[in-house]
């Protein structure tokens, strides 16, 4: 975490709002308002997450599986 600090990351506008919905859903206690809040803030990262797979050349399928198989 201090490294973090440290290297002053700055998050972009999208980030932010991803890690905004993340952090707001703790104070839900509605399960359901919960849910939807969290799926909001993997919906806005998206097209970061896109860009990653591009750059990674992987086929999307190989970053998948993993995910898949481990829950």
């Amino acid at each position: 975490m201090e490294a973090v600090v440290e290297s002053r990351a700055r998050l972009n506008e999208v980030q932010r709002l991803a890690y905004d919905l993340y952090a707001a859903s703790f104070s839900e206690s509605n399960a359901d308002a919960r849910f939807m809040m969290l799926m909001m803030a993997l919906e806005a990262l998206i097209d970061d997450i896109e860009k990653l797979l591009a750059q990674s050349g992987l086929p999307r399928w190989e970053v998948a599986l993993p995910l898949c198989v481990a829950s």
